[in-house]
């Protein structure tokens, strides 16, 4: 019983091939059968399975290199056992030019000049791609082959040149705004300026300080003592500072006695009007604006610790403020 040399199965004689010498063929049927599946025509691509008039060689009894149709239309050559192009067909007898391989017994090459000229020259176009262009081959062969549409390709170099003008542009744009923010700096007004002029402004940013405060309220407290550690000569200056405006401004009713009683009877706060936990005077007219020390007209007025901080006095409506304190002073008692 014959076995299959490819697929080690073994099969009756009867449906086994049989050689033109009439030997047993070394495949089966279905091995056979495959075998003729993927021997091609090299110029139209038809299996020999195809055609069962494929031609053999009349020398070696092979299968011819085309197919029949190949050689009956003309575009191949009949080669009669003569060495011909493996790919086109023509005969090395009628190209005087037709080159050899250098090494080994320097026989003829399989591929005639014309057609080995191509082979080079499409090598060469490959070995000069870099990874990724040959990736990208690739890729359209495969979307080509699976009826898929790419999006068109962009080179490198073209992309690095739209990135470079795209940082060009955003570049140029900041140089404007920066050019246009100096060129208009002298008609706008600085933020200490709109901060007094405005009054929608000033009680905006007030607002925002007191909320930012309220927020960090502890924070706050430990970092102006902690100031005041590490600057003792300031906060001496400041303190002397004060005590010479008091001096300047002092009429004789804001004694520690005055003081104190205003402090002993007050229960509520004058700015806020919650309850008093811990009672401080204030100045309705700060000092550094020209206030006096005083308690007459309601220049000193009680208050809360944290209502007098964060720079809630007032001044009430029709009292004659200072030329300094003009347009600077507190918000006004209604």
């Amino acid at each position: 019983m014959p076995r299959c040399i490819r697929c080690k199965r073994a099969g009756e004689v009867e449906g086994w091939g049989r050689r033109r010498n009439g030997w047993l063929k070394q495949l089966c049927p279905a091995c056979d059968a495959a075998r003729l599946e993927r021997i091609k025509c090299p110029r139209c691509g038809v299996s020999v399975a195809e055609r069962p008039d494929w031609k053999r060689s009349e020398k070696t009894g092979l299968l011819k290199l085309f197919c029949p149709d190949c050689y009956a239309s003309g575009r191949v050559k009949q080669t009669s056992g003569k060495h011909h192009c493996q790919r086109c067909g023509a005969l090395a007898v009628d190209r005087p030019d037709w080159g050899r391989y250098e090494h080994g017994k320097r026989r003829l090459k399989s591929l005639c000049p014309d057609c080995d000229a191509a082979s080079i020259e499409r090598r060469n176009n490959a070995q000069k791609l870099t990874r990724a262009e040959q990736s990208r081959l690739q890729r359209e062969r495969d979307a080509a082959k699976e009826g898929r549409e790419l999006e068109p390709y962009v080179p490198q170099a073209e992309r690095d040149r739209a990135g470079r003008m795209l940082a060009a542009d955003r570049l140029a744009e900041r140089a404007r705004a920066l050019w246009a923010k100096e060129w208009l700096r002298p008609f706008r007004k600085s933020q200490g300026e709109t901060y007094w002029d405005d009054p929608a402004y000033r009680e905006k940013q007030k607002a925002k300080y007191r909320e930012h405060y309220d927020r960090n309220r502890d924070a706050e407290v430990a970092r102006v003592l902690a100031y005041k550690r590490t600057n003792p000569e300031r906060n001496t200056r400041w303190a002397q500072t004060r005590i010479t405006r008091e001096r300047a401004g002092d009429d004789g009713t804001a004694t520690h006695e005055a003081v104190a009683k205003i402090k002993e009877q007050a229960t509520e706060c004058a700015y806020c009007g919650c309850v008093l936990d811990e009672k401080q005077t204030d100045h309705m007219i700060p000092l550094v604006l020209g206030g006096e020390h005083s308690l007459r007209g309601r220049q000193g007025q009680p208050g809360g610790y944290f209502a007098a901080l964060r720079d809630a006095a007032r001044v009430r409506p029709g009292e004659r403020l200072p030329a300094r304190a003009a347009g600077r002073v507190r918000r006004v008692v209604p």
